[in-house]
């Protein structure tokens, strides 16, 4: 007999609202209308931020993070990065490539302060798969993690052929974005695929930038 997969309510404690909620791999995320993070599923990677690898079957509390009001939280594959009402930024989970923008390749299985320029404000943060982004309250971005096919748009480019010594593989920490015209144009929201990304700015003009190997850019060249 094949098992029936059938939605479930999630009893969670009585009490709490759940307002927004993320799913990674093998584990998921719900922000509570008072801004609490629970965690659960698969604890590899420390992708659930409670200290340890274990898994959890219920949600959990972040209790690193109780001290903070949490507006928005992202999930990757394998790490989570998660903004505060005060715009700081948490990640925690996998770190290779330099997903976390933390400055090392290293996981974290506890939230981790980011740290950013002090004039850049987070508004929203999106992981990719291997990568990271933040937006700032003035709609300027700064990523970190894997920037294969410039789909972060770290590559410093203006429309010219591509430069070998512009192109930038992966960085650890956030830097700014440095591909024209994601570098000047006020983005209001972006999505991160395996190998390409897709923005939209204020005008609502959308750009899409990475790999066009099987269309997904929505233009017929590559």
């Amino acid at each position: 007999m094949q098992p029936q997969f059938i939605s479930r309510f999630l009893e969670g404690q009585s009490g709490v609202t759940i307002k927004s909620v993320s799913c990674g791999d093998l584990f998921t995320t719900c922000m509570t209308d008072r801004g609490i993070i629970m965690t659960f599923g698969s604890g590899s990677n420390g992708c659930l931020g409670h200290g340890n690898f274990n898994d959890v079957t219920q949600p959990k509390i972040v209790e690193a993070l109780l001290g903070y009001e949490l507006v928005q939280v992202s999930c990757g594959a394998s790490h989570v990065l998660a903004v505060t009402n005060e715009r700081e930024v948490f990640a925690w989970g996998r770190g290779d490539n330099g997903r976390l923008g933390l400055g090392t390749q290293d996981t974290h299985n506890s939230p981790q302060q980011v740290c950013l320029p002090v004039e850049f404000e987070a508004q929203r943060v999106v992981c990719g798969v291997d990568c990271s982004m933040i937006i700032s309250t003035q709609y300027s971005i700064m990523a970190c993690g894997s920037n294969r096919f410039n789909k972060l748009g770290l590559d410093k480019t203006a429309g010219e052929e591509p430069n070998p010594s512009n192109q930038v593989e992966e960085v650890y920490s956030y830097t700014p974005v440095q591909s024209a015209p994601l570098n000047s144009e006020k983005i209001v929201y972006i999505d991160i695929g395996t190998a390409h990304s897709v923005a939209v700015t204020e005008r609502g003009q959308c750009f899409t930038f990475g790999s066009n190997q099987h269309g997904q850019m929505g233009c017929s060249s590559s």
